[in-house]
């Protein structure tokens, strides 16, 4: 190439000659020899902020608030140590000590043991006034069966009106839907104890007059397996570990089936109908009397609350209400009513 030509980028070079590239270095003619050519350092593109749009003002990020703000009463949080972040509950379980920060605090063992003693003795103390309730329900209603069933006037009078009956019943069916569906009916004292006295009344003289139409021994024969059973269904409620409380489902199908029997029986006349009613309701309310008795006792999957003792008492009283007149229909339908 001639000195002054152009070069293959198409442009003449001062010097007339090109740089020439040699073992990657770039050589340049400098009119006397060939000099090596330092590289020209690039020089950073300048960047220029992007303009936003005539009219338009330009965004304002907000400032970050911080993620978790320091509780009003808490200080930082501190960092619990290893054996700390070992007693941790799992995720999703909460514990009473963790509430406040990252740490756990042991409880001391003798106030655990102090509280479980006094849980222990609130239940214990709710299972005596459920009883003693339910003791005083069964005597004021086998003193209103003794009157209609030995006083001749009383026993009389009840075979021949119908009235007292259908009064007794529907107080018996209000105050016990009273009971079972208002909350403050059955917790606030004395009106819940008013209620149930009132409702207790109603039942014992409905009692007593059904029994009125039944000779003495009969009825005295159901009273006494009526005890049995219920201080056998007692103590098996108390000592086995079958955990019938979990068998709500299953009893509310069984009570729903037996209205469907009574609803049969209605309407078909049958006494062989009649001793399968009996006796399926005497099963069905002694399950009952099973799972009402270990909902009080406690320990089990449910139980009663302490402050439903009214209901409670209300519960057990109807079990074995209806468990002694389902077994004196039995013993009557059997032949051992002789009125």
């Amino acid at each position: 190439m001639q000195p002054g030509q152009a070069g293959p980028s198409g442009q003449a070079h001062p010097n007339g000659y090109p740089p020439q590239v040699v073992d990657g270095k770039q050589y340049g003619f400098d009119g006397v020899g060939w000099q090596q050519q330092q590289p020209f350092a690039q020089q950073p593109q300048q960047q220029f902020a992007q303009q936003p749009p005539y009219g338009y003002a330009q965004y304002q990020q907000p400032p970050q608030a911080a993620p978790y703000p320091p509780q009003g009463g808490y200080g930082p949080q501190l960092q619990s140590p290893p054996e700390a972040a070992a007693a941790m509950p799992p995720s999703g379980r909460t514990s009473s000590a963790n509430l406040g920060g990252s740490y756990v605090v042991n409880v001391d063992p003798d106030t655990a043991t102090s509280m479980q003693f006094a849980e222990v003795a609130v239940r214990n103390g709710f299972v005596r006034k459920v009883f003693g309730i339910v003791a005083i329900q069964l005597l004021i209603t086998v003193g209103f069966a003794c009157v209609c069933l030995f006083v001749p006037e009383v026993k009389l009078y009840v075979r021949t009106n119908r009235w007292p009956f259908w009064t007794a019943w529907g107080l018996a069916i209000g105050l016990m839907l009273v009971l079972a569906c208002v909350e403050k009916a059955r917790r606030v004292y004395p009106m819940n104890m008013l209620l149930l006295a009132a409702f207790t009344v109603a039942q014992a003289f409905l009692v007593g007059m059904i029994t009125a139409f039944y000779n003495i021994e009969a009825v005295l024969l159901a009273f006494l397996v009526t005890a049995v059973a219920v201080v056998c269904i007692t103590i098996f409620a108390i000592n086995t570990k079958i955990d019938v409380t979990r068998w709500g489902t299953l009893l509310l199908v069984a009570f729903v089936a037996f209205i469907v029997l009574l609803l049969v029986g209605m309407f078909w006349v049958n006494r062989i109908l009649y001793l399968v009613i009996a006796g399926f309701a005497c099963l069905l309310f002694s399950a009952y009397l099973l799972y009402d008795i270990q909902l009080v006792m406690g320990g089990r999957y449910y139980s009663i609350s302490p402050d439903e003792y009214v209901f409670a008492a209300l519960n057990i009283y109807l079990d074995i209400v209806n468990l002694f007149l389902w077994i004196l229909t039995i013993i009557g339908l059997a032949g051992g009513n002789n009125n």
